[in-house]
């Protein structure tokens, strides 16, 4: 069922001529966009205003805390934060060279970020370190459901989770590319791929990804 009381609607506002990667809203008049070329939007409500901007390479995911703390991370391992008020790179050399596709920030002193052959970053509050990851295939998304319960998903259906300990790659209904990954509560969640990648976490038969057929 589609509630068809709210829609999207075009915003007929031309603020770049780049591509868009990504977004992150904090509330309704307050969110950031960013893309190619290290640009990055911010919605004041009203309009799109391009920001300064301390990156020139593409940036591929953003995540806001609030409206004073983000981070956003893209190509060759780019990693910029939003301080208060201006756009920042990180003080800390980028610990890799390979992109960035997905960013989790659980909150100021805790993210992760993954890529790249598996990549998995870890924000400590002062600096971001490699992960061991289970993987080498690209990981190009992640979400924080709990600080114990994370998971991120990639290239060839890839799915690996984090339980608090470790991270270990999980079972996959799917060998297509999987893209974004959400979750309603613990033991609900959505992740979207190629064609016939829809893949739902049902609690049935214990924790397990099925994949849902006919949706294209």
């Amino acid at each position: 069922m589609v509630d068809t009381a709210y829609q999207w609607t075009n915003v007929m506002q031309e603020v770049t001529d780049t591509n868009l990667f990504a977004s992150s809203y904090v509330n309704e008049n307050a969110g950031w966009v960013v893309g190619a070329g290290g640009n990055i939007l911010f919605y004041d409500g009203a309009e799109f205003i391009e920001q300064i901007s301390p990156a020139t390479n593409a940036l591929y995911a953003i995540d806001m805390i609030d409206t004073n703390n983000g981070w956003a991370i893209g190509e060759s391992g780019t990693i910029v934060f939003f301080d208060d008020t201006v756009w920042v790179e990180h003080v800390q050399t980028t610990p890799v060279t390979k992109d960035l596709k997905g960013i989790a920030m659980i909150d100021a002193n805790l993210g992760y970020a993954v890529g790249e052959d598996g990549i998995i970053l870890k924000f400590d509050g002062t600096e971001w370190n490699e992960e061991d990851s289970p993987v080498s295939n690209l990981l190009s998304a992640i979400t924080v459901v709990e600080p114990n319960n994370i998971w991120a998903v990639g290239e060839d259906g890839t799915i690996v989770h984090y339980d608090g300990t470790a991270w270990t790659e999980e079972t996959s209904p799917s060998t297509k590319d999987l893209y974004c990954i959400s979750f309603a509560d613990a033991n609900n969640g959505w992740i979207g791929g190629r064609m016939e990648s829809c893949c739902s976490l049902t609690v049935l038969t214990g924790l397990k990804w099925r994949l849902i057929q006919g949706l294209t």
